[in-house]
């Protein structure tokens, strides 16, 4: 990798209820389903590895080079404006009306 590469961290909280999270750079509480990132240092960390072997919780990892972020600016500024979209009742073509 490159000194210009960032990498970031990611952990999801894949139950219905609030988790408690006590990890070396922070304690905090993530939400159901919730996402925050961490630093590589909290990976580390006791009751994440409890957590992701029980499946609660996974991490993500995020790579981000200046090449994609060039590539990003270029799809932006090359799209089509969007559309209004129409007036009216929009159904789905799945529904009948009875």
């Amino acid at each position: 990798m490159s000194k210009d590469t960032t990498v970031r961290y990611f952990v999801t909280n894949h139950q219905s209820q609030p988790l408690e999270l006590y990890l070396e750079s922070a304690h905090f509480v993530l939400g159901p389903r919730e996402e925050t990132e961490v630093r590589e240092a909290d990976l580390a960390s006791a009751q994440l590895n409890v957590l992701r072997r029980k499946r609660l919780v996974t991490v993500r990892k995020a790579v981000e080079t200046p090449e994609a972020a060039q590539d990003v600016g270029a799809v932006e500024a090359g799209s089509e404006e969007k559309k209004p979209a129409p007036a009216g009742k929009i159904r789905s073509a799945g529904k009948k009306e009875g």
